[in-house]
Formats: C-alpha cells, structure tokens, sequence
C-alpha cells in the first residue's frame, strides 16, 4: 500500500478487507470492485472543503454512499468535519459513516512520489508554478513573476491529472516533470483554501523551496522557516509575491534541499502514523475488530516515503508551532 501512489490499497484483514482510497478516484476504481457488506473503506478528502469545492464534494459523498461497506471518511479539519456533518447528516447517521479529522494534515493519494528526488544538475530557470487552471488556484496572483515557468494538469480518467507544459501543452513523463523541478529555484502555492497540493509534495521532494499564500486546509502543517516564505492575503499580495520570490532568489543558499526534502517525507511518516493509529482504533471500538497499528503500518509500501542513499532521515518537525513561519511583512528590506 503506496499513500502516495494513484492506486487504491487493500489491507487484507481475516477474511475482511480494509481499503485505501482517495475521494476523487474513489469512483474510478473502487466503485467497480467487489466489495462485502463486512469491508471497511478510509476514504480521504486530500483537499479543502470549502464553499468553492461543496458540490464537487457532493458528488463525491453521494458516489461513495451508494457502495456497499462501512466507511471512515478522513477530513483534514475540525471546520470540514462540522461542515460535513451539517450537510449530510441524515446520510451519516444511516449508514454508520465514521467522520473524523487527524489534525490540520492529510496525505494525499493522488500522487506517485517515487519518480520525484533531488538531481544533482543546475538550476536553469526560476520559480515553477504547477497548477490546474481553476479560480481557487488563484494563477493571476503570480502575475508580477514575469520569469516563472508555467505548467497544469489535464484530468485523466485513469491516471490522475498529467502535467504539462502550459504554453504548447507538451505532456511531461514524470522523469521529465522531476527534470524540470530539479532545474528550477523554487515552487510556487498560491490558493487560500485547499489540502495537499500534489505540486507541493512535488517541490519539496525535489528539495524545493517554496513562496506559499497563507491558506486553510492542510498545506501549512507542512511549510516552516526551512523551506517556505509565506504571504499574506492583502491589497498588496501581488507585490508581495514578487518580493517572497526576490527574497528566495537573494537567500537560495540558506535553503538545503536535503533538509527540505528529509524534513518533508518525516513528517509524512508522522502524519501517517497518526492517521492509521486512529484507524486502527475506530476499526476495534467500533467494527469489533482486533488490529493494531503496527499491522496496518507494516503493511504500507512506504518506498515512497524514503531518503535517497546520499541523504539521511530526519526527525519530525512540530506542526504549527509558534513562530514556524516567514511571512513577507517580516522580511528585511533588501527584499523589495
């Protein structure tokens, strides 16, 4: 089981089965398996529950309640969670649907993190910014980066969303897509509401630094004064984007990108932990099952989740602990 692959995973339990899934290819691959009335889903949301994704949430609950089995939905807040329990309530209470949130992060599905790790080669371009182009992305906010490089995605049925290069929408393999991050400066994030980013786990398994928009959802458990500045939504966030990029682009040296890269896929390891230590807990209190954590851990492929040979592991960092952050209106004036 890959938690960053575009596959659902199956943790065979006795004669039971506890699957993985995504909530946006919940649809594409399990709605076709055959799943017992005793099978337990964990399905996560990976993004944000906002009032611009309702409906596509609504499609996406109503799609998973028709299935057969029990299911444990992952929200990546304590505000989705309310949401979701005032909106479908009654469908909640019908079908014994666990809600839950894990604290303000969630691992995404969507995305293989294997074909992405740091190259030695040299840096030939400015920022990347990776995003789809739908308003919550908030493209036109980079306005003011003239030097950046542009790429989307194009929704695949099969496979996911595929990058591609935005001007002459030239399809990138993977291999390419981790050949061009390794020779860009940075990555850019600039929606305010939204969960894991693929293009974030992205830019940082590169070693990237990162210019964030401050944003609910998930993204800023990950961002710290190591690999990240952060703007504030203001009258000024353009400006203030061109200053965040100008600031990393004079301070590129202060950014390790072994430290980047180790810190990140630490703190997936703990995000992930603690997600399946609560699934572990659900499935004994409440289906009577008697698993533990360990069992579901061990039987992660976490390959993907690992330091390339020349780099080491790194310990956890806290998550949204005071003063974790560089925000543009604390940076020094050589910035502008």
């Amino acid at each position: 089981m890959n938690p960053l692959s575009s596959n659902s995973h199956v943790c065979k339990y006795k004669k039971h089965s506890i699957i993985f899934t995504g909530i946006s290819n919940f649809h594409q691959r399990v709605m076709r398996s055959k799943v017992k009335d005793e099978d337990v889903y964990v399905v996560f949301t990976a993004f944000y529950v906002g009032a611009n994704q309702r409906g596509m949430f609504t499609n996406w609950f109503r799609k998973i309640i028709s299935k057969r089995g029990r299911f444990i939905l992952v929200l990546n807040s304590y505000e989705e969670e309310v949401n979701v329990r005032k909106r479908f309530g009654r469908e909640i209470l019908e079908r014994d649907i666990i809600v839950l949130h894990v604290g303000e992060f969630v691992l995404h599905y969507l995305i293989n993190g294997k074909p992405f790790y740091i190259k030695d080669v040299k840096k030939e371009y400015g920022p990347i910014f990776n995003s789809k182009k739908v308003g919550y992305k908030n493209r036109g906010l980079g306005d003011h980066v003239t030097d950046k490089i542009l790429i989307t995605s194009t929704p695949q049925k099969e496979t996911g969303n595929i990058p591609c290069l935005f001007k002459n929408e030239k399809l990138l393999s993977y291999p390419e897509l981790n050949d061009l991050l390794n020779k860009c400066t940075m990555g850019m994030m600039l929606s305010k509401k939204e969960g894991q980013p693929r293009a974030m786990i992205e830019y940082f398994l590169c070693g990237l630094p990162m210019v964030s928009l401050e944003a609910d959802g998930g993204r800023m458990s990950y961002l710290n004064k190591e690999n990240s500045v952060i703007v504030k939504n203001s009258n000024s966030v353009k400006d203030d984007i061109k200053r965040a990029v100008d600031f990393l682009n004079e301070n590129l040296e202060e950014y390790s990108a072994v430290d980047i890269r180790n810190n990140f896929v630490s703190n997936m390891r703990f995000a992930l932990d603690i997600i399946l230590k609560n699934a572990a807990l659900i499935l004994n209190s409440t289906y009577g099952y008697n698993i533990t954590d360990e069992v579901l851990i061990n039987s992660i492929d976490s390959s993907a989740f690992e330091t390339s040979p020349e780099l080491k592991d790194a310990s956890p960092q806290p998550l949204n602990f005071e003063g974790a952050y560089t925000y543009i209106n604390n940076l020094p004036d050589k910035a502008h």
